[in-house]
């Protein structure tokens, strides 16, 4: 299972927090967390040419 989360880097501690706490249960398949920039995204339904 994969799940992606997208918050504002203000929150992202508390959301891996959250998620760790949530999810553990001591076992070689607990699975990881991984946190990784996002510089944009794009919503394809509302796509517009991007304003520079």
């Amino acid at each position: 299972v994969r799940i992606e989360i997208f918050t504002e880097a203000e929150k992202a501690n508390e959301v891996v927090t959250t998620i760790a706490r949530t999810v553990h249960h001591g076992l070689d398949i607990d699975g990881i967390v991984a946190v990784l920039p996002v510089d944009d995204v794009l919503h394809i339904r509302e796509y517009r040419e991007k304003q520079h």
